[in-house]
């Protein structure tokens, strides 16, 4: 229990979102003013780490300060499109998959899983680019593998925001994994969180990543 609720409390931490062209994927704007915690790419595209937005810590944005403070930033990337706050507002609000008022870490998994499986149907105006954090919070004892166990606690948090049989879908296919060497190791772990390739906006080694910290 003590593992699960490590996981819980820090897990904002692991997502990145890219913020890219087409509105049914992202959002094009001009490269105007940028705040502290989005990145310009290049035209139109921006990294936004999300982990600056949650101000309390407590692993989620959340709360009036929070998710405002959402909105702003992308209000600001979306500045000379037309009815950009009211966008920012719609994007926000859609970035909650299991509509509990407050975006947490399995929203963004939610997100980058429903991606993941059906690329051409985007169901967030962004792409979401998992890090190894995920798997750090996710490993309780630092052993450099998921086990059983851990995996089981990620399973729980997959039901509240994808559903149950998206949720076991997802965890059968990560047992598939565990069924070679009874654990999941770093790299089996990335290889299963991968995300479709979008041109454009495939991840870079941590080495080369360019992230905007608070």
């Amino acid at each position: 229990m003590e593992s699960l609720r490590r996981f819980t409390h820090s897990k904002m931490a692991a997502v990145t979102l890219v913020l890219l062209g087409c509105f049914s994927l992202g959002f094009s704007a001009p490269a105007t003013t940028t705040l502290s915690t989005i990145e310009s790419v290049d035209r139109g595209r921006y990294l936004l780490d999300t982990a600056s937005l949650d101000l309390n810590k407590d692993g989620c944005i959340s709360g009036t300060a929070e998710l405002e403070s959402f909105i702003a930033h992308v209000t600001s990337v979306l500045a000379g499109v037309p009815s950009n706050l009211l966008r920012a507002h719609s994007i926000v609000h859609r970035s909650d998959i299991n509509k509990d008022g407050k975006i947490c870490w399995c929203d963004f998994v939610a997100i980058h899983m429903q991606e993941k499986v059906t690329p051409n149907k985007h169901t967030a105006p962004f792409t979401v680019i998992p890090d190894t954090a995920m798997f750090e919070q996710l490993d309780a004892d630092n052993d450099g593998q998921l086990q059983k166990a851990e995996k089981d606690h990620l399973e729980n948090e997959f039901d509240s925001c994808l559903g149950t049989a998206e949720a076991k879908a997802t965890v059968d296919a990560m047992d598939e994994l565990v069924a070679k060497d009874g654990s999941i190791s770093l790299a089996e772990y990335e290889q299963f969180m991968k995300g479709p390739s979008h041109k454009g906006t495939e991840a870079k080694p941590d080495s080369e990543k360019s992230l905007v910290k608070p």
